[in-house]
């Protein structure tokens, strides 16, 4: 079906992304982003075995999106004639428009997560006897 109608109807239009927005929550337990690492997969781990990583893996993860910083910074910082013209950055926002508004929905949603998951996950512990 949705091969026929792309033939149609040509690429992916706002329709399309206001069915993938609106089935986010349904078609996934946990969003993560990348500039979120950590909490992104301590909630995949939460999701996949109800535990939360230990402290250890905490540490190793931060250390690892320290680096991924670094390593950031100096590509941004990188040689001045990669640098986009005016024309062609333009061309490229207008290209991937609804990827970013897809973006901005998923980390909406992430942030709604997480918070339900810093909730759930430092609530004192009641003892049942």
């Amino acid at each position: 079906p949705i091969g026929r109608r792309r033939l149609r109807e040509g690429s992916a239009n706002v329709a399309d992304l206001n069915v993938v927005v609106h089935n986010l929550e349904r078609w996934f337990a946990v969003i993560g982003v990348a500039e979120q690492r950590a909490p992104s997969l301590q909630m995949l781990s939460y999701a996949l075995t109800g535990k939360v990583f230990d402290s250890e893996s905490q540490r190793w993860h931060e250390k690892g999106d320290r680096k991924s910083e670094q390593k950031r910074d100096q590509e941004e910082r990188g040689d001045a004639s990669m640098a986009l013209a005016p024309a062609d950055r333009k061309k490229i926002e207008t290209a991937v428009q609804l990827d970013l508004r897809l973006y901005a929905a998923a980390v909406s949603l992430f942030e709604r997560q997480l918070a339900a998951f810093l909730a759930l996950t430092s609530a004192p512990k009641v003892r049942l006897t």
